[in-house]
């Protein structure tokens, strides 16, 4: 995985143990001094530690769907994978049980990370579970991040690196690398990377306050 940390210029990078701990991202939330996040980066860690949330998850789909044979769906919530063509829906940011748009995967996975599920308020601010690696600060809630790949892996690194870049970095990002990416903004608008308009050509909104956005 590290590769992924390399290609996105930092923006994945599973060696965030320490960041994740000093936030306290997995309790309830902490404010850290700008000092002890400058200690926590992996770069000025003498043994960084990994944290598997941001690709655990897509590994055991595909661990999983090599054990299945034939047409196949297997959903752990906020990222299926798919053998075959089984239609699929993304969530609304703010309620996960509410779907915003819907589209056929075929032979693929979806991942969404998104900043909305899991907040804490610190200082004043609202921060997500999703620590930017690149500067070690915990990000705001700010929408979710789709991803379509071919395997669940990938899908479930760059839906965290495409959040932790941010709407317009990230779309462009996608755009230079190929990838399938469709972001839902706080202002209730769906945008797609080229790519993503090809593998989810027939993408429906569910949601009429929610508008596609080119």
């Amino acid at each position: 995985t590290l590769q992924w940390s390399s290609r996105t210029a930092g923006a994945f990078d599973p060696r965030v143990a320490d960041l994740v701990d000093l936030w306290q991202t997995r309790r309830k939330g902490a404010l850290p001094d700008s000092a002890a996040i400058r200690a926590a980066l992996p770069a000025n860690v003498r043994r960084p530690r990994i944290e598997e949330g941001a690709f655990g998850k897509g590994y055991a789909l595909d661990r999983m769907l090599e054990k299945v044979r034939g047409e196949a769906m297997i959903d752990f919530g906020g990222q299926v994978v798919v053998r075959g063509a089984i239609p699929v829906s993304i969530a609304d940011p703010a309620d996960r049980h509410r779907p915003v748009a819907t589209f056929t995967l075929r032979d693929g996975s979806v991942s969404t990370s998104s900043g909305s599920e899991k907040t804490f308020e610190a200082g004043g601010r609202r921060f997500s579970h999703i620590i930017d690696p690149r500067t070690g600060e915990a990000l705001p809630p700010r929408g979710s991040v789709s991803v379509i790949a071919d395997d669940a892996l990938t899908a479930d690194i760059l839906s965290t690196a495409l959040y932790v870049m941010g709407e317009d970095e990230g779309l462009r990002w996608a755009d230079g690398n190929g990838v399938a990416a469709i972001f839902i903004t706080p202002t209730h608008h769906v945008r797609l990377s080229a790519r993503a308009r090809e593998r989810a050509r027939e993408i429906e909104l569910l949601d009429r306050n929610f508008t596609l956005k080119e």
